[in-house]
Protein backbone atom coordinates (compact mmCIF):
# COMPACT_ATOMS: atom_id res chain seq x y z
CA UNK A 1 0.00 0.00 0.00
CA UNK A 2 0.95 3.66 -0.85
CA UNK A 3 0.11 7.00 -0.67
CA UNK A 4 -2.30 7.99 -3.66
CA UNK A 5 0.64 10.63 -4.38
CA UNK A 6 2.88 8.26 -5.29
CA UNK A 7 0.46 6.71 -7.76
CA UNK A 8 -0.09 10.02 -9.33
CA UNK A 9 3.53 10.90 -9.47
CA UNK A 10 4.39 7.46 -11.67
CA UNK A 11 1.72 8.63 -13.79
CA UNK A 12 -1.16 6.75 -12.81
CA UNK A 13 -5.19 7.87 -12.60
CA UNK A 14 -5.18 6.28 -9.13
CA UNK A 15 -9.19 6.76 -9.12
CA UNK A 16 -9.06 4.40 -12.38
CA UNK A 17 -8.03 1.51 -9.94
CA UNK A 18 -9.57 -1.33 -8.88
CA UNK A 19 -11.68 -0.33 -5.75
CA UNK A 20 -12.04 -1.67 -2.45
CA UNK A 21 -13.75 -0.50 0.72
CA UNK A 22 -11.66 -1.24 3.99
CA UNK A 23 -12.50 -0.40 7.59
CA UNK A 24 -9.50 -0.65 9.94
CA UNK A 25 -7.87 1.24 12.74
CA UNK A 26 -7.38 4.50 10.69
CA UNK A 27 -11.40 4.66 10.01
CA UNK A 28 -12.91 3.47 6.56
CA UNK A 29 -11.29 3.88 3.10
CA UNK A 30 -11.24 3.21 -0.49
CA UNK A 31 -8.01 1.99 -1.81
CA UNK A 32 -7.42 2.41 -5.51
CA UNK A 33 -5.78 -0.90 -7.06
CA UNK A 34 -2.89 -1.01 -9.80
CA UNK A 35 -0.42 -3.55 -11.29
CA UNK A 36 2.77 -1.89 -11.03
CA UNK A 37 6.61 -2.33 -10.86
CA UNK A 38 8.65 -2.28 -8.07
CA UNK A 39 12.39 -2.30 -7.08
CA UNK A 40 13.48 -3.02 -3.83
CA UNK A 41 17.42 -1.97 -2.63
CA UNK A 42 17.99 -3.73 0.57
CA UNK A 43 22.36 -3.31 1.24
CA UNK A 44 23.03 -2.92 -2.08
CA UNK A 45 20.72 -5.86 -3.45
CA UNK A 46 17.65 -4.99 -5.54
CA UNK A 47 14.47 -7.41 -6.09
CA UNK A 48 12.43 -6.08 -9.00
CA UNK A 49 9.06 -7.58 -9.39
CA UNK A 50 5.25 -6.52 -10.31
CA UNK A 51 3.00 -6.86 -7.57
CA UNK A 52 -0.79 -5.17 -7.30
CA UNK A 53 -0.58 -2.36 -5.14
CA UNK A 54 -3.31 -0.24 -3.14
CA UNK A 55 -3.42 3.60 -3.06
CA UNK A 56 -4.38 5.43 0.24
CA UNK A 57 -5.04 9.34 0.12
CA UNK A 58 -5.16 8.44 4.23
CA UNK A 59 -1.47 7.86 3.43
CA UNK A 60 -0.70 11.37 1.46
CA UNK A 61 -0.35 12.82 5.02
CA UNK A 62 1.73 10.10 6.40
CA UNK A 63 4.28 10.02 3.30
CA UNK A 64 5.07 6.10 3.82
CA UNK A 65 4.34 2.82 2.48
CA UNK A 66 3.93 -0.52 3.16
CA UNK A 67 4.66 -4.14 1.61
CA UNK A 68 3.03 -7.07 2.64
CA UNK A 69 2.44 -10.40 2.64
CA UNK A 70 1.06 -11.09 -0.69
CA UNK A 71 3.31 -9.93 -3.36
CA UNK A 72 6.18 -8.86 -1.47
CA UNK A 73 7.36 -11.08 1.70
CA UNK A 74 5.96 -14.17 -0.13
CA UNK A 75 9.12 -13.73 -3.28
CA UNK A 76 11.34 -14.84 -0.44
CA UNK A 77 12.36 -18.13 1.19
CA UNK A 78 12.33 -16.39 5.10
CA UNK A 79 11.66 -12.72 6.58
CA UNK A 80 12.62 -12.14 9.74
CA UNK A 81 12.46 -8.76 11.55
CA UNK A 82 14.56 -7.93 14.91
CA UNK A 83 12.44 -4.85 16.22
CA UNK A 84 15.49 -4.70 19.03
CA UNK A 85 18.16 -3.70 16.46
CA UNK A 86 15.63 -2.15 13.84
CA UNK A 87 16.71 -5.17 11.77
CA UNK A 88 15.17 -6.92 9.39
CA UNK A 89 16.85 -9.99 6.62
CA UNK A 90 15.04 -11.53 3.31
CA UNK A 91 16.78 -14.98 2.35
CA UNK A 92 16.16 -15.40 -1.37
CA UNK A 93 14.45 -18.78 -2.79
Amino acid sequence: MFPANAGKAIGLNIYEGKNISTFGVGGKETLYFHKVKVEVIVNDQSWKFECQAGFSTKLNTKGIGFLGRDGFFDLFKEVSFNQKVKMFRLKEI
